[in-house]
């Protein structure tokens, strides 16, 4: 996983998250998912969501036997984060300017 950040928008900011599997989805607005066509086996579902420490998302990990008919997971409750702020440092891991400067400035 990486995390891309402007240097000039402190608000700017992606996350690139790589996955070794074509096996994956993203949830919609109403943050449900689906994951179709899947073969039967036995499967280990992880979950990310942005700004859930990955030791509360580990515990979310639920081992599923798949026959080939469709299964309905349920609510996958994901716990509230402590409110820890979003703030990240800029380039030089110092906090980012009060007063946004042009990047046309010297």
């Amino acid at each position: 996983m990486s995390y891309i950040f402007c240097n000039i928008h402190p608000e700017m900011s992606a996350v690139v998250l790589v996955l070794s599997t074509p096996l994956y989805a993203i949830a919609d607005a109403n943050d449900a998912f689906v994951l179709s066509n899947i073969p039967p086996g036995d499967y280990i579902l992880h979950l990310w969501v942005e700004g859930l420490p990955q030791t509360v998302a580990d515990r979310l990990t639920q081992h599923l036997h798949l026959t080939g008919q469709n299964v309905d997971l349920g609510v996958i409750t994901i716990p509230a984060t402590s409110g820890a702020s979003d703030a990240h440092s800029n380039k030089y891991g110092n906090p980012y300017d009060p007063i946004p400067k042009s990047p046309y400035e010297h």
